[in-house]
């Protein structure tokens, strides 16, 4: 279920879909009135992280595999429904779609680009096979003229509103402060536990231990023990951790403080 659930996280796009653009209104110094008037939006949303975690969301130790996915809606199943579900399917983008949604595919793919080999994540028109996608992503995609061509398999969950309050509390407080470091430091309240719910691998060499808080998605795989130590001999001496085989990096402090890093030998997905 980890693996299935891990295939649908592909990070966002970051793309510019016209290179050049430019306004024709009475604004601007190179205004033409005998072309049409048009103009240029920049649109900036607020609080998108905290909206997202206001949704439902699942909750831990309630999911199992739909046994006949043939009798699954998608389209029935309500937005605040308490069972939510992540699904494998085959969908069709029709062909008459194409110039309308070529700015802004649907369901992005992590894939190499032609002559490529780093994979990058790739808005495209083609059709989707056995692609990983939660229902309510699924919805918006039919809604716009996608089509489900099979079903593979589902994943159902028990799905609720428990980081809402938490949420909402530190909205509140950021409306109410006065000065910027009240602001910044419950937007970071709120933002830290998006970051921790979604991050997928830890920095670089020798790292704290990070925060405890509730997550709902997160690479354990990553995660490095780091040992201080003062001395170079003995069982516990850097000269022994270093030689273990999960060994990952280290960081000299000084003559005689070094911190190395080990990687963890059994990951725990809870």
């Amino acid at each position: 279920m980890v693996l299935f659930v891990e295939r649908g996280v592909r990070g966002g796009l970051s793309q510019c879909s016209h290179g050049y653009v430019r306004a024709n209104n009475s604004y601007v110094p190179s205004y033409d009135p005998s072309e049409p008037s048009s103009y240029l939006m920049y649109y900036d949303v607020n609080n998108l992280y905290g909206w997202a975690m206001c949704q439902r969301l699942p909750r831990g130790g309630e999911f199992r595999w739909v046994e006949d996915v043939s009798t699954l809606d998608v389209h029935a199943i309500p937005s605040d429904s308490p069972t939510g579900y992540i699904l494998e399917v085959d969908l069709e983008y029709p062909r008459h779609l194409h110039d309308t949604h070529a700015d802004l595919p649907f369901c992005p793919t992590r894939e190499a680009p032609p002559d490529k080999r780093q994979e990058k994540l790739l808005a495209t028109l083609c059709d989707k096979q056995r692609y990983v996608i939660h229902y309510r992503t699924l919805q918006q995609c039919t809604s716009h003229g996608l089509r489900v061509a099979r079903i593979h398999r589902a994943l159902e969950f028990a799905q609720s509103t428990w980081l809402r309050d938490y949420i909402e509390l530190n909205t509140a407080f950021r409306t109410r402060a006065t000065n910027d470091f009240e602001k910044n430091l419950y937007k970071l309240m709120n933002n830290a536990i998006f970051g921790t719910m979604r991050r997928t691998r830890c920095r670089p060499g020798p790292c704290r231990e990070r925060c405890r808080a509730r997550k709902t998605m997160e690479n354990v795989r990553n995660r490095i023990d780091v040992k201080l130590v003062t001395r170079w001999k003995g069982r516990y001496g850097a000269e022994a951790l270093i030689s273990r085989p999960n060994f990952h990096s280290r960081a000299v402090f000084g003559k005689n403080l070094l911190a190395v890093g080990l990687r963890r030998l059994k990951a725990t997905f809870n």
